[in-house]
Formats: C-alpha cells, structure tokens, sequence
C-alpha cells in the first residue's frame, strides 16, 4: 500500500516517501568519475581488447556507442561505468539468442523465462514462489505475479509491446489491474476499473503521479535514445520510487522492465531472467532501489549498474534454461 512512512520499506521492499525521488530528484551536476579518468579507464579497456588480456568483460571503447549530450538522460549515460555494463550486458543477451536451442525453440524457453521472473518476483514482494504439486495457487502474491507475467508471455508479448511502444501507461494500468485482487475476476466492477489508476500519499497526489507517469512514458516512447539497458533499469527503478499503484509496485517494476528490454530489442524474445539475480542479491536491490528513490548521482549510478549486472546474470540464467530444452 502507499501510505507508510517515509524510509520505511514497504510490501514492495523500498521506501514509501518519493517526495521529488527518481527521475524528479536527479541531481548530476557533479558525475561521479571526472571526465579525464573514464578517458583514461575507455583507453585502458580498449588496449586490454586489442592485446587479448581484457576478459571476457572486456570491450573496445569504440564499441560502445555516444550518447548526444543534449539528450536529458545523458547525465546518466556518463556515470562511471555504466557505458561500458550496458555493453557487457548487451552482448552477454544476444549471445544467448543465438543457442541452438533458442533459435528452434524460443517460445518454449521464453515461457520458462517468464515463469522464472514471476515467481522470483513474487519472492522479492515477500511471497512464496513456490508451485504447488496440485498446481492449487493459494499464495496471492504468486497468484499476482503470475497474472502479470501471463501479459508479457511469448503468447502475448507481441500485443502487449505494440501497445507499450506507443502508449505504455495502458499497459502499465493493465499491469496493476492483473497485480490486484480485482484481476481475479473477469467482471465490470468499480474495484476493476479503479485498480489501474493512480492512487496518492503522503508525498504525491494520484495526479502527480500519473504527471511522473506521463513524462516516464514520454522516454519509453523515444524522448530519449539512451541504451535499452539503461532505460529498463530507469523503468524499473522510477516504478519502484513513485509506487503508483495500491498494489504489488514492486511486481509492476519488474514486469515492465522486461518489457522495455523487449520493446527496444535488447531481448527481444524475453530470454534472460534477470530477476533470479536481483533475488539472490535481495539486500543490496532494495538499497539500490532506495539509492535511485534519491537522486544522487551516486544512487542512481549503483541501481543502474545493479539492475545492469542482473540483465547479465539473466543471460546465464537462459543458457541454463537453454541447455536444459
């Protein structure tokens, strides 16, 4: 729910305040590298590839694309290191797309996938992720993940990124509407067609966030060029910090950073399973997730680069899932 206090984590495992947190709060006027040192930490990177010594990390830093500095998310893109983990990551997911088996049988790992994500997911909203024998869902938390997930399932991906890439606050209402007790039922009731709108706090109005939720889909929708990777974690974390909906934020957060990584082409058969990473890391997600909530340069630097090394350890994720078809 919305309305705990401040710096108190709620169901969604972050704080409640958002005040003028995220995106609203961004403070960069002070990057966290100078310019000189990441000239000097790309120069390195690239004299590491071209000798063979780099690693498997490792990349030329021609190959990691600029950024106009006019675009209002540049700021971003210039944090130390966040170049150079898009790129990894990038690589690391479209190097999964091309196993064998995800070039024969995509749709039967891309539902593993989805189903992974949603019961990890579930976990990280405090539910039991666990599938009952008797297939009998009883956990609401699951139940609701579960609903979610089915929107962005190789069944219906395709829809569904249609309409995010032109209007995605009719997804992200869709996504709520499935994460609440309403998506249950298949009725016209008042508890339906309130559970996608916008519900306020102690900190915003509902029409101040669906304001936030405006100019997030304003950068969905291409006001930005950023890195795919950089914009699903900036989806995912200003989710998190504007906690729009009455419930399950956190289920909403994940989902629709999934999908940005579909929509954009990053994975765009929905392979990797970023979640599990982001579960098996729980303590330090919902520290990043506090630090983006702030604004600092250093608090958005560490989500991103979090969220970024989750979209690599997803891609391990689907190898796994691949071998295993």
């Amino acid at each position: 729910m919305n309305n705990q206090p401040e710096n108190v984590r709620g169901a969604d495992g972050v704080g409640a305040g958002v005040g003028k947190g995220g995106l609203a709060g961004m403070s960069l006027g002070v990057s966290s590298v100078s310019a000189k040192k990441r000239a000097e930490r790309e120069a390195a990177q690239a004299k590491a590839s071209e000798s063979g010594a780099g690693g498997a990390d490792s990349a030329p830093a021609a190959a990691i694309p600029q950024l106009d500095p006019k675009d209002p998310l540049a700021p971003l893109w210039q944090l130390d290191g966040v170049a150079h983990a898009a790129d990894v990551a990038a690589k690391a997911i479209q190097a999964v797309h091309r196993h064998k088996a995800n070039l024969r049988k995509h749709n039967v790992t891309g539902s593993e996938s989805v189903l992974r994500g949603a019961r990890a997911s579930a976990w990280l909203e405090g539910g039991e992720p666990s599938l009952p024998d008797d297939g009998n869902i009883t956990d609401p938390v699951l139940a609701a993940a579960l609903r979610v997930a089915d929107t962005i399932s190789p069944e219906s991906i395709g829809e569904t990124t249609r309409v995010w890439q032109r209007a995605p606050q009719q997804v992200l209402a869709k996504f709520a509407l499935n994460a609440s007790p309403a998506g249950e039922t298949e009725d016209g009731s008042e508890a339906r067609m309130k559970a996608g709108r916008p519900v306020g706090d102690d900190k915003l109005s509902s029409a101040m966030k669906e304001q936030r939720l405006h100019v997030l889909g304003d950068f969905i929708t291409g006001r930005s060029q950023i890195h795919a990777g950089v914009l699903s974690a900036i989806v995912h974390g200003e989710l998190l910090t504007l906690r729009p909906f009455e419930y399950h934020n956190g289920i909403i957060a994940r989902a629709a950073s999934r999908l940005t990584t579909v929509a954009t082409g990053l994975d765009p058969r929905g392979l990797a399973v970023p979640e599990v990473y982001w579960t098996r890391h729980r303590q330090e997600y919902f520290e990043a997730a506090e630090g983006f909530a702030s604004g600092s340069a250093d608090g958005l630097r560490a989500w991103i680069l979090l969220h970024l090394e989750g979209l690599k350890a997803g891609a391990v994720e689907a190898r796994g899932i691949a071998e295993a078809v």
